[in-house]
């Protein structure tokens, strides 16, 4: 079995290690505008990007200025405060039977999540009143159940959602496929929402109680609280259980690199080391700022550490066997010159 698993790693390195350089002789350098001879080619470059889209009319984002709330994707994150039940698995010995008994043991605690969890499920509910909530019942409020969910000033959903996007974003003269579109901002900006709705006063952090004072919004740092107003027993500074909050994640980059075929003399699909490959097996790769065409390549055909060893001590073999001959070749060529200075 063990060579048998030796073996299959040696070819599929072998392979990775074709596909690698395949692909490396391929790769094209361009520039940021498109051009009928690269057509079909593997091309790489890194170009600006542009024509972003303005995430203006949302909630909370009205009053930003223009360029703090323009970019590629809009993400809106969405969490309800609720009371979570955990549990771990414990092992005591039974004197009696003999053995080990398993026991699970019940644990509560309060939490921001992206999923709501129904309290009418938990196991021990007696348990969590008694020794987390001074023997109130631990009752979670389904935000979708409540009167300003539908009906606020908009419309909610729990999770991550995206809920704005540029789908004509150009790198440099390029249209970007929306695969790409969907990349870009690996790493997203947080944004400070003001309040802006339905009235906002002098400050910038309490908004106005809306559908008949059921609940009251509040802006903190990064999010939008809508705190849940009816018999609620700590004060609106304070969470609890039935409290939503919203926050904005902005995706966008200045410039990115591409390694993909060029198509059409204006845009990007995927290319394949080899026509008989699978076609899972491509590349077609964007990055945020400059990256290599090494590295994408790599990347891009997911080789695995083995692989990457695999390829790299090629590289180095290669390298290593050619920088000898060079030196074979010295050699002789001093061997030879000595006689005639000799002579």
């Amino acid at each position: 079995f063990s060579l048998v698993a030796l073996l299959y790693c040696e070819l599929h390195g072998l392979r990775d290690v074709q596909a690698v350089w395949s692909a490396r002789d391929a790769v094209t350098p361009i520039t940021c505008q498109p051009h009928p001879q690269n057509n079909g080619k593997l091309v790489h470059a890194m170009c600006d990007l542009s024509n972003f889209a303005l995430f203006h009319d949302f909630v909370g984002l009205r009053r930003l200025s223009p360029k703090s709330v323009t970019g590629v994707r809009l993400v809106r994150h969405v969490q309800v405060y609720q009371w979570h039940e955990d549990y771990s698995v414990k092992y005591r010995t039974d004197f009696v039977h003999g053995g080990l008994v398993t026991e699970n043991d019940y644990t509560y605690s309060k939490i921001w999540s992206y999923t709501f969890e129904n309290s009418d499920n938990f196991v021990k509910p007696t348990t969590c009143a008694l020794t987390r909530n001074h023997g109130a019942p631990c009752e979670n409020f389904d935000p979708a159940k409540q009167p300003w969910w539908k009906h606020g000033p908009d419309l909610l959903q729990l999770g991550h959602f995206e809920v704005g996007k540029s789908e004509q974003v150009k790198f440099g003269d390029f249209d970007l496929p929306l695969e790409f579109v969907n990349q870009i901002g690996q790493v997203p900006t947080t944004l400070r929402p003001l309040c802006d709705f339905p009235l906002w006063s002098s400050g910038d952090e309490w908004c106005d109680v809306i559908v008949n004072s059921s609940q009251s919004v509040r802006v903190h740092e990064q999010y939008i609280h809508y705190l849940r107003v009816e018999n609620r027993t700590v004060p609106l500074t304070t969470d609890a259980p039935g409290d939503v909050r919203l926050r904005y994640t902005l995706h966008s980059a200045d410039t990115a690199t591409v390694l993909a075929q060029q198509i059409e003399n204006r845009s990007f699909a995927p290319w394949l080391p080899h026509a008989d490959m699978d076609e899972a097996t491509n590349i077609f790769v964007i990055r945020d700022e400059w990256a290599g065409a090494d590295a994408l390549i790599e990347d891009a055909l997911t080789i695995n550490e083995y692989s990457k060893w695999f390829v790299r001590g090629g590289t180095l073999l290669v390298a290593f066997v050619a920088s000898a001959i060079a030196v074979a070749s010295s050699t002789q060529l001093l061997d030879l010159s000595t006689p005639l200075r000799n002579g």
